[in-house]
């Protein structure tokens, strides 16, 4: 999945737009953003539910595109920021965090200088998180298909198998990252 709320673009429309003053403009763009990550949150449920032929599903999220490194760095954006979807940040060529990447991720993909189908029909480089969230989820269908072949699929150990495949990146404080760890841990067993 790779779709996002963009807050600050929001606030600025019913200022610029609608001519509210910042405080009202504000407001109403945050209550919209909690309405948008409330509704995320609980579709990020969905794998957890036994019936229905979601349990052990798992939703890859673009984290956002909105950082700006060095000057800044924005944490994950919703719907990457649901509490069960995995979220990804985009990888340079040298497998440093590309300066629009977002923080707070679950894990990190190549999403600088890769090829795709342009408007006009062509091929082209681009770089966004779009281009990273597809390797995290052709990963997951390879590892899921091989546990699925031995008959052996856990959604946990497929869960922890594809963390543990990825090489540490240092996207926030390491602190941040080991509550992060532990705490989703713990929600995914």
């Amino acid at each position: 999945m790779s779709l996002g709320v963009d807050f600050v673009g929001y606030r600025e429309y019913f200022v610029k737009e609608k001519n509210f003053p910042d405080p009202k403009a504000t407001s109403i763009a945050l209550a919209g953003y909690r309405l948008n990550v409330r509704v995320f949150d609980r579709l990020s449920m969905l794998p957890a539910i036994d019936d229905g032929g979601f349990a052990g599903s798992l939703v890859v999220a673009a984290a956002g595109n909105e950082s700006a490194r060095p000057d800044y760095t924005i944490t994950t954006a919703p719907p990457a920021a649901g509490k069960r979807f995995f979220s990804v940040a985009a990888l340079d060529r040298s497998l440093t965090v590309a300066n629009f990447s977002n923080d707070d991720v679950d894990i990190a993909a190549p999403g600088v200088g890769i090829l795709s189908v342009g408007i006009d029909g062509g091929v082209r480089p681009d770089d966004s998180i779009s281009m990273a969230a597809p390797h995290i989820a052709g990963v997951a269908t390879l590892y899921a298909d091989a546990m699925i072949k031995v008959d052996r699929f856990n959604a946990a150990a497929f869960e922890s198998r594809l963390r543990s495949s990825a090489k540490p990146a240092t996207l926030i404080d390491e602190e941040v990252v080991r509550c992060h760890r532990t705490l989703t841990s713990s929600t995914w067993t």
